[in-house]
């Protein structure tokens, strides 16, 4: 019997690997409900918020979801590991723990990776590149509880115009962003996000001092294996390409993947977020 691996659609995780099982959010427009990556993309949601100025509200897959689907991916005797979104800023973890103490009977690790996005995906790549030494579950759960640790996820906005309708920032702080012409840098923090660094000046100077500082933070302790250059719909691709290249010619990473966030977090980030995520070395 083999070992699957699944995520939440936050981790979007299936751009990196089509054999990762992705259960969906849901994405709610006024009273509309939609499946993040099934029936909404994120160009439609920037649509959304351009034409209505409101914002999207998001939710977890309830328990009932979270049983079908774990019963789907383990219904031939496979095990499965997943990888849930923080619990800390999501109901995920709660509504698929319940789903996991119906299913006494099958193999089911289920993981609170503290994180979000792209620290989901980085956590899914270690968890896939031990499956393919073919070592056992217990090996595979041990080493993703003990990276979740050493995971370094954040990210630049330009604007927190979205964080301010979705009522995760102050208006104070709001204002305070934009008259100073202040691009936050969000991290992960103890499961929750947090704005970690300030950058003054344009988005593209900002998004230049943010990679630097990254790289320089990372050069001697980063697992060197990969690292993911996170953004959202709607954010300059020349810029994308540049920091990608930027953080490449720092040498440190073999490998940098490009990863474009689905609605999940557009939903709450809006245009113009980039973000350089990495492991910690052990």
């Amino acid at each position: 019997m083999s070992i699957n691996i699944s995520v939440d659609s936050t981790g979007d995780a299936a751009q990196l690997n089509e054999n990762f099982a992705v259960i969906p959010f849901h994405i709610i427009l006024n009273k509309d409900s939609f499946e993040d990556g099934v029936n909404i993309t994120p160009s439609s949601l920037l649509s959304f918020f351009d034409k209505t100025r409101q914002t999207a509200q998001t939710s977890a897959p309830s328990t009932g979801e979270y049983l079908d689907f774990f019963k789907a991916l383990t219904e031939n005797g496979d095990s499965l590991v997943h990888l849930c979104m923080s619990k800390e800023l999501s109901a995920a973890y709660s509504n698929a723990l319940r789903a996991k103490n119906m299913l006494t009977d099958r193999d089911i690790r289920l993981i609170d990776t503290r994180s979000l996005s792209g620290g989901i995906a980085l956590l899914a790549l270690t968890a896939q590149r031990a499956i393919d030494t073919g070592t056992d579950i217990d090996n595979v759960e041990n080493l993703i509880k003990a990276a979740k640790n050493r995971l370094q996820v954040s990210f630049v906005i330009n604007s927190t115009e979205t964080l301010y309708r979705g009522g995760r920032c102050t208006s104070a702080q709001k204002f305070a962003t934009q008259a100073l012409s202040i691009k936050p840098m969000i991290g992960m923090s103890d499961g929750k996000l947090v704005v970690s660094k300030k950058f003054i000046g344009s988005f593209n100077s900002s998004v230049h001092k943010y990679i630097d500082f990254i790289c320089s933070s990372a050069r001697d302790n980063a697992d060197t294996s990969y690292a993911l250059l996170l953004y959202t719909e709607g954010t300059d691709e020349a810029l994308v390409t540049q920091a990608k290249e930027q953080a490449e010619n720092e040498g440190i990473f073999d490998k940098i993947y490009c990863y474009k966030a689905g609605c999940t977090v557009t939903a709450h980030c809006g245009r113009d977020t980039i973000g350089l995520l990495y492991c910690i070395k052990n």
